[in-house]
């Protein structure tokens, strides 16, 4: 009894957890790219596990960008405005 209401509790926690990552992901062409969180307003790639934000993405803004944008251009000369599209507000 005591191994299925773990189990159980489990399982819900994985489906909230899962529910909530939808408005946090990116496309698989795509990077993570945050911006102001803490480090002066620089950008920088997001830390992904599975398509998931990272932690160094906890205070600013998340924005998807294309990972040949991103390649051909470089994170200095990147526009978030124009080339990416803005994820989540933090």
């Amino acid at each position: 009894m005591h191994f299925s209401l773990a189990s159980a509790s489990l399982a819900i926690i994985l489906i909230a957890t899962g529910c909530a990552a939808k408005g946090t992901t990116c496309e698989s062409n795509q990077v993570v790219i945050c911006k102001g969180n803490g480090n002066g307003g620089l950008l920088s790639l997001g830390n992904i596990a599975s398509g998931l934000l990272g932690e160094n993405c906890s205070g600013g803004d998340v924005y998807c960008c294309s990972e040949d944008d991103v390649e051909q251009i470089g994170l200095i000369n990147l526009d978030l405005n124009a080339q990416c599209s803005l994820n989540r507000v933090l």
